[in-house]
């Protein structure tokens, strides 16, 4: 392969090895859109302020905590430390995911926030692996260029995967934009429902007591009164029962069968990860260590080995005499003063 070849190949690799840094970039930053599920998980999954914060706080100390992913790139380069990015970011989403479909509503935010841990990590070694490769890959004057364009990409992750959790969000009906979630509109519909119900009973009952006000009625046993109580908690009950079922966070088969539109939404994130850390797999490649051309010169510092050569070089006690060693290149001179010996004269 001809020198213009190898220059248009390594050029090739430049760009690709920038694009997929780019979309890495765009993928890495998912911690910093954390904003935009706390609200379902409040209204949802009864979390409080605090157990929000425990959470954000695990991920974003596995995003900043980046020595695991710095040394294994320096040891084994860009490909592993894309694929560690890839599981841990498998592991991370899909977790996080599974817990709040299984945890009937409240689920442990300790257990949340090292899944979100993972991403966090995930984050960082996918991010070193496209920032530290582009750097070597470039030349130093375009490198801060190069870092530029990296780090915007990660910070507008934020952004993409808003537009992302909007769109999916709005595909899954109004009542669950409005409300945060997709239960507390049912919940809301369910419960006016419920007061309508009463208010016709109470209607109902109000009419029959001012049709039957003049005819005395007898007072009802204490039988009936305890099976007119028990049938009333049993109607409350069932309510309750039921507004579980619709909501999908009681428990119930319905509940557990049904998977929420935020589950769905941290799974798709951990798929469109796990995608961007394939790409920086198979073409995220160091450049190939360079030796340089035959017969140029290579600088040697004056070191140890120019030290130990000047140390062989004495001066001769007989005649006073210089003797120059043979690795010096200069044969040694007889005793005679004032000859010249190897271009030089013997002082």
């Amino acid at each position: 392969m001809g020198a213009s070849q190898q220059q248009a190949s390594l050029q090739r690799r430049k760009l690709v090895s920038l694009g997929v840094g780019l979309a890495i970039g765009l993928c890495s930053g998912s911690v910093y859109g954390f904003g935009l599920i706390s609200s379902p998980l409040k209204t949802l999954y009864h979390m409080s302020s605090k157990e929000i914060d425990l959470i954000y706080s695990f991920g974003a100390t596995g995003q900043y905590f980046g020595m695991p992913a710095g040394l294994v790139f320096d040891s084994y380069g860009p490909r592993l430390t894309c694929f560690i990015g890839m599981i841990l970011g498998l592991f991370g989403y899909f977790g996080f995911g599974w817990i709040l479909h299984t945890s009937g509503g409240y689920p442990s935010s300790f257990v949340i926030g090292l899944c979100f841990a993972c991403v966090g990590q995930a984050s960082t070694f996918m991010y070193y692996s496209a920032l530290f490769t582009n750097v070597k890959l470039h030349p130093a004057t375009r490198r801060g260029s190069i870092v530029g364009i990296l780090a915007a990409g990660c910070g507008l992750s934020a952004a993409f995967f808003g537009l992302l959790y909007e769109g999916m969000m709005s595909g899954s009906g109004s009542e669950w934009k409005s409300s945060g979630g997709g239960g507390h509109g049912h919940r809301r519909r369910l419960e006016e429902t419920a007061g309508e119900a009463e208010t016709v009973t109470v209607e109902s009952t109000v009419a029959m007591v001012e049709v039957e006000v003049d005819a005395p009625s007898p007072s009802p046993t204490p039988e009936e009164m305890m099976s007119s109580s028990g049938g009333g908690h049993m109607e409350s009950a069932q309510f309750d029962a039921g507004l579980a079922s619709e909501v999908g966070v009681g428990g119930s088969e319905a509940g557990a069968s049904e998977i929420s539109p935020l589950v769905v939404y941290l799974w798709t994130a951990a798929c469109i990860m796990a995608g961007a850390a394939l790409l920086g797999v198979l073409f995220l490649r160091l450049p190939p260590a360079t030796a340089p051309p035959p017969g140029a010169a290579v600088a040697v510092g004056d070191g140890g080995a120019d030290r130990k050569r000047r140390g062989k070089s004495r001066r001769g006690k007989a005649g006073g005499v210089r003797r120059t060693s043979a690795a010096a290149g200069v044969n040694v001179s007889d005793r005679t003063p004032g000859v010249s010996v190897g271009g030089q004269v013997a002082r």
